[in-house]
């Protein structure tokens, strides 16, 4: 379900308010906050900090337990949110895997142990647990903050517009 513009988290403030840094990092931990709140129960909530990436937007450094968003996209919005609700949901997937014991649960799991790395882009964006947090990160970004975002990978795009038609985001199995 779709809120309408009154509803939607406020991004004209990011626009207006957030031009240094900080400001911006205190933003995304706040729609953190928000989203965890409304979206992911039971997740902890860790820092936020931005890293010189080099070939990715964004990851979740269970080393440090925090969330490296790519410096280089400070000033973009949308692939801030995007980034930001892509680790959230893979701290999500972490949750769920250590409460429950669903064929899902199991499946991310194995994935979580084996995991492919982003140097095969293909190998890695077509794992269960990278389909789940991109499509959670599209569903999010349209419905809280009204923004549009597709994978630019047609193959990649096809796998996670039916992981979400057929409701495989919601079901255990």
């Amino acid at each position: 379900m779709e809120r309408n513009s009154t509803e939607r988290m406020s991004i004209n403030y990011f626009d207006k308010n957030l031009r240094e840094e900080e400001n911006i990092l205190e933003y995304l931990q706040n729609q953190f906050q928000s989203l965890a709140n409304t979206y992911f129960g039971g997740i902890e909530i860790v820092p936020i900090y931005f890293e010189n990436l080099e070939d990715t937007e964004a990851e979740l450094n269970q080393a440090y337990g925090c969330i490296l968003l790519n410096r280089k996209n400070k000033r973009n919005k949308k692939k801030l949110l995007r980034s930001l609700i892509h680790e959230i949901e893979h701290l999500y997937q972490i949750h769920y895997v250590n409460t429950y014991s669903t064929p899902k649960a199991r499946r991310w799991k194995q994935q979580l142990e084996n995991y492919t790395s982003n140097e095969d882009y293909l190998s890695y964006a077509i794992q269960e647990i990278e389909i789940d947090a991109e499509a959670m990160a599209q569903i999010i970004l349209k419905c809280e903050y009204g923004l549009q975002c597709k994978n630019s990978i047609p193959l990649v795009q096809m796998l996670i517009d039916h992981y979400i038609k057929t409701k495989k985001i919601l079901n255990d199995d």
